[in-house]
């Protein structure tokens, strides 16, 4: 049977997971898109619980080689 998971807010969260600057929760990634720059993407993270959102501005390759 599985454990019960308990938040802890004062911990790191996980490679990659973003925790929301108002909530203290973990956001999501609710959408990604183009950029106007070459190699580059926007990232929307959302807080289900708070609303709260953020855009980042990503490079996704290095030196135009292959992909990360």
């Amino acid at each position: 049977m599985p454990q019960a998971h308990r938040l802890n807010l004062f911990t790191k969260s996980p490679i990659g997971q973003w925790r929301c600057p108002k909530c203290g929760l973990p956001m999501f990634l609710a959408c990604i898109e183009p950029a106007i720059e070459v190699d580059h993407e926007r990232r929307t993270f959302e807080c289900s619980t708070c609303a709260y959102g953020e855009t980042i501005m990503v490079n996704f390759r290095i030196d135009g080689g292959d992909p990360v």
